[in-house]
């Protein structure tokens, strides 16, 4: 009988299914997952608002940082300090790349806008 295979490209049959008691590999460290509802959810509070555009307009070269940041307060917690630590891992970095989230930025940032 002729294994067949199914879009994946994985054979039934072959060793390489769940069904065969082997499942194929796979390289964990190069798989990111993000929980990405309530960063998603202040993008469009940002969007409906319109101030993700008043934030393009008035500090288009860091205007990603500042839609970070603000998400960042909209849904921890924890002092700023930490927000660099909280994008990476965050939805965030996908939706705003060119965020300048390491703390020597964050820092600068906050420089630049008058916070001490």
């Amino acid at each position: 009988m002729a294994n067949s295979t199914d879009s994946s490209g994985y054979g039934y049959g072959n060793g390489n299914v769940a069904g065969s008691g082997e499942l194929p590999a796979i390289d964990l460290a190069s798989v990111r997952t993000y929980d990405f509802g309530g960063i998603s959810m202040a993008d469009q509070l940002l969007k409906q608002t319109g101030l993700d555009r008043s934030m393009e307009e008035l500090i288009p070269e860091s205007s990603d940082t500042l839609k970070a940041l603000v998400g960042y307060r909209l849904l921890e917690s924890d002092s700023v300090g930490y927000a660099a630590d909280w994008y990476p891992k965050s939805f965030a970095s996908v939706m705003y790349p060119d965020a300048g989230m390491e703390p020597q930025l964050i820092s600068e940032f906050h420089g630049k806008l008058g916070i001490q």
